[in-house]
């Protein structure tokens, strides 16, 4: 459940500063839970720059370039961006996939054969064994049978087994490949925590992750001094 506009006003007053038990009495437990989760997901953003006493401007301009790189779109942190995080995963997916497809198509026609592979990968193979023979020369036999393992491993999709690995077999292996890997995309943790979308809207804004950054500097920062000091990096490292 997200914050009314009810419990934003409570938030918001939490944030400022008032102290969590006393506005839980106030009617505010809602929006308190909803902080304290917050402020727990801040905390942690926050202890990974927090290896050593620090100076708080430091902090939140590091704390503040996570938002910048969660922040695909320019527009906020939200589903969008999400979307754009994966488009890109899959992009480069099949860009990796296609290249190395792509180096093996010395003649350029959009199919890759047995021969025309084993062209391309004899100087590879030959550097191999050169580097592992040092100054002996590798035996015919041996040039032949490093090659065949080289070709075996290349693995180029050849579904009709024809003999040939074609530019169209190559895109569906990588469309495959993406597929397969969305799976695993959606168990990521989110680009930022839910809990930092204070309004509810389905997007952290910028002013809602600076507000909790900097009450979270407010509290660290106790003596106004500008820096975190080690008792107190100590403090949030165990939250």
């Amino acid at each position: 459940m997200r914050p009314t506009s009810d419990l934003l006003s409570c938030l918001r007053r939490l944030i400022g500063g008032v102290v969590l038990a006393a506005a839980v009495g106030g009617g505010c437990g809602a929006a308190a839970a909803d902080l304290a989760a917050a402020r727990a997901d801040m905390a942690g953003l926050a202890a990974e720059h927090l290896g050593r006493p620090a100076a708080t401007r430091a902090l939140r301009s590091a704390l503040l370039g996570r938002f910048d790189r969660a922040d695909l779109d320019g527009g906020g942190v939200g589903a969008s961006d999400e979307a754009l995080r994966a488009e890109a995963a899959a992009a480069r997916v099949r860009a990796t996939l296609l290249a190395e497809w792509l180096a093996h198509d010395l003649d350029g026609d959009g199919a890759v054969g047995a021969r025309e592979l084993e062209r391309g990968l004899t100087p590879k193979t030959l550097a191999a064994l050169r580097k592992a023979a040092g100054t002996m020369t590798p035996s015919a036999a041996q040039r032949a049978w490093a090659l065949e393992q080289m070709v075996a491993a290349t693995r180029l999709p050849d579904p009709d087994r024809d003999g040939v690995s074609t530019l169209a077999e190559m895109h569906a292996a990588a469309a495959e490949a993406v597929a397969a890997g969305e799976a695993r995309r959606a168990q990521r943790a989110p680009l930022l925590p839910e809990s930092f979308d204070l309004d509810g809207d389905g997007t952290v804004a910028l002013s809602e992750f600076a507000a909790l950054a900097d009450a979270l500097i407010g509290r660290l920062d106790r003596d106004g001094d500008g820096f975190v000091s080690d008792l107190e990096r100590q403090a949030i490292a165990r939250r």
